[in-house]
């Protein structure tokens, strides 16, 4: 009976078949870029929402009135949503992560089942530890199953117009609709009368106690 030729030590084919053996898993890596990609967007995003909410908001009211700073601020707030989601359409990657939300909203009872099982030993221990981070997982999943309408004003007033009709086209495709148009000024109005209510508000009562 011959003998099978045993693969050089060093040589091109051990190369390749190592290769084999230890090549990494290529969804792995597409899953890191994807949060990568995520994450930068979201620091990107929360870091001019904060500067326009917090900043720019109050002192434009603060300058101009309520009125005329709101009509002014809800001007800018529209044509910077309307840029944003503009290029995010045309950029064909969901740096959002609404596809990750949809696949959650999707799994969303496995996987509140998942984070409200009981642990024993180090697991329980570990369920202590993640504790906030697990219940405010569980309250994003408990917003995703409820209505459009719950989302809407949530994202309207804490997040902007054009987050909201993002994540309202539930990972849909190609150009804006008519309930998309009515979603994002929706949005605008709501988000707006917000905001310039808040800090029209805050304004008064600094000037009363400072001045």
């Amino acid at each position: 009976m011959p003998k099978s030729k045993a693969i050089p030590s060093g040589s091109f084919f051990q190369s390749v078949t190592c290769w084999r053996i230890v090549r990494p898993d290529p969804t792995i890596k597409l899953r890191t870029v994807k949060v990568k990609l995520i994450l930068k967007a979201y620091v990107i995003l929360e870091s001019i929402d904060w500067a326009f909410d917090n900043v720019l908001y109050p002192a434009v009211l603060a300058w101009l009135g309520s009125i005329v700073g709101g009509i002014v601020m809800t001007l800018l707030s529209a044509l910077a949503c309307y840029i944003l989601l503009l290029y995010y359409m045309q950029s064909k990657e969901d740096w959002l992560g609404v596809d990750v939300l949809e696949a959650a909203k999707a799994r969303s009872d496995e996987l509140t089942e998942k984070l409200r099982m009981k642990r024993h030993g180090w697991r329980r221990i570990l369920k202590i530890v993640t504790f906030v981070p697990a219940t405010i997982s569980l309250f994003i999943l408990w917003v995703l199953k409820k209505n459009d309408v719950a989302i809407f004003f949530a994202l309207s007033i804490f997040k902007d117009a054009f987050r909201t009709v993002a994540f309202l086209r539930h990972g849909r495709k190609g150009t804006l609709t008519g309930r998309d148009w009515f979603i994002f000024w929706a949005s605008i109005a709501v988000s707006n009368v917000w905001w310039t209510f808040r800090w029209s508000i805050i304004i008064v009562a600094f000037k009363k106690v400072f001045f």
